[in-house]
């Protein structure tokens, strides 16, 4: 998937948040320069989703119990992306066609590139 990314054949996008999570998580094991420098790496060939006003009230309205997942949806359909890829699967099963596991996307990109 960050190959496709790196290479411009899809568009990332992620969540300040997430650059936040990754960069508290290296940082702890590996100090801020390797943080900074991991960060810097994904920022170059991700978007960055944006979490204003406008994405909290359509995350509330999404009434779910975990509001992170809501703030992600909220933000992917703001920027009308395609589809959420994550790990979660609780996340995943909120709604099979919009959110889909990196094997899913992976098995999509095989099937696109040989036809």
């Amino acid at each position: 998937m960050f190959e496709q990314m790196k290479r411009r054949k899809i568009v990332g996008y992620t969540s300040p948040k997430t650059l936040m999570d990754v960069y508290y998580l290296i940082h702890a094991e590996k100090g801020w320069q390797e943080a900074n420098k991991r960060v810097r790496q994904i920022y170059s060939f991700v978007e960055i989703s944006p979490q204003g006003q406008n994405e909290v009230r359509e995350a509330l309205a999404l009434n779910w119990s975990d509001f992170e997942d809501a703030m992600q949806m909220a933000s992917a359909k703001s920027q009308k992306v395609d589809k959420i890829i994550t790990l979660d699967r609780k996340f995943q099963n909120k709604d099979k066609s919009y959110i889909w596991s990196p094997a899913d996307l992976k098995s999509f990109i095989i099937q696109n590139t040989q036809n």
